[in-house]
């Protein structure tokens, strides 16, 4: 009987975590909540502290994108320094918005993220090829 009960607290504990992203809750303290979009992929995760981002927030990170061979095409610590960008503006690409969701700074977080969510399945620049999966390693500094 006392297992049955385990397996039940923890069956409830599961479906808590499923709500409240769905939600858009930050899951509480200590607790990542990563991207509403199931088309991207969490890879790593580790977490922060303080307040989550969530849209409306202005998060300041560095990034490196890779391409799906692992070659770097963008690394914010070699081009002058973290970006910063309100979420949900659309100032960058609607996947970097959805992966740092749920972040706190100090936090951070590997993910997948398909060509319909950042430059399309066309590639971008001649250094995006076409249909590309890209992954960004993303430390997030401040949620402002």
């Amino acid at each position: 009987m006392r297992a049955n009960t385990a397996g039940h607290a923890a069956r409830l504990a599961a479906l808590a975590t499923l709500i409240l992203a769905g939600a858009g809750c930050d899951g509480g303290a200590g607790v990542n909540v990563g991207p509403r979009s199931p088309k991207i992929k969490v890879l790593a995760d580790t977490p922060g502290a303080g307040v989550a981002a969530r849209e409306g927030k202005t998060v300041t990170a560095h990034y490196i994108g890779r391409l799906p061979d692992g070659a770097a095409f963008l690394d914010t610590r070699e081009n002058g320094g973290p970006e910063s960008w309100q979420i949900g503006a659309g100032t960058v690409i609607a996947g970097m918005d959805e992966a740092v969701l749920g972040m706190r700074a100090g936090g951070r977080r590997t993910v997948e993220i398909p060509p319909e969510l950042h430059w399309g399945r066309a590639g971008h620049g001649g250094v995006i090829p076409e249909h590309a999966k890209l992954i960004f390693e993303i430390e997030l500094i401040t949620v402002r």
